[in-house]
């Protein structure tokens, strides 16, 4: 069980909350990895790639992990590989370049625009093995 889906490339512009859907199949997982190549124009102030998972079909979205871009361009990765029990607040703001060590059998990419970017690019990969 493997997967690899582009969740997005292309123009980020106006400050804005986007949710995409990710059709992975992520049961029995032992490693995700979320990739971001961010190309810098002007303007903005940052970009927040959240991945977020539910054990409930959808109805609660847990935190898993998040890549924030600011003002530079920059390349991340970053991996998580469950390792004994994890526990979160559901409500509380994940760090950035962070990671919880699990991975629900279901998952969406959040991406928080702050700030209005122009000529600034993103492309966001996702891996699942």
């Amino acid at each position: 069980m493997a997967g690899q889906r582009q969740i997005r490339t292309g123009a980020i512009g106006a400050a804005g909350t986007t949710d995409y859907t990710v059709e992975i199949p992520s049961v029995g997982a032992v490693q995700l990895a979320l990739f971001g190549n961010f190309d810098y124009g002007s303007g903005g102030t940052s970009v927040k790639c959240y991945v977020e998972g539910s054990y409930d079909g959808a109805v609660t979205w847990v935190p898993v992990a998040n890549i924030t871009f600011t003002t530079a361009d920059d390349m991340k990765v970053l991996n998580v590989v469950p390792t004994g029990i994890a526990s979160w607040d559901a409500n509380a703001v994940q760090s950035d370049d962070a990671a919880i060590n699990h991975i629900p059998p279901r998952l969406r990419v959040r991406e928080v625009v702050a700030g209005t970017y122009a000529a600034t690019t993103l492309a966001l990969w996702l891996t699942v093995s």
